[in-house]
């Protein structure tokens, strides 16, 4: 999808990372399962979301501090 492709389905604003997988549910009107919702972007051409920064980035910082720390010593 490009900039210029309105989106207007909850299946589309999910790949588009505007909604999380649960919020899609919601939308859907029952949760949907990882792998459910794999087979249905499959479906209809639709690419995994991509969101712009890591989920937690304050938990990947700390992780990376820690395992640096170990490495040292």
């Amino acid at each position: 999808m490009n900039d210029m492709t309105p989106v207007t389905t909850p299946l589309q604003r999910f790949s588009a990372g505007e909604i999380s997988r649960r919020e899609l549910g919601n939308l859907l009107g029952e949760p949907i399962s990882f792998g459910d919702m794999l087979i249905q972007l499959h479906e209809h051409n639709l690419p995994l979301p991509q969101y712009g920064r890591p989920y937690n980035p304050t938990g990947v910082e700390l992780i990376r501090k820690w395992a640096e720390r170990n490495r040292d010593g």
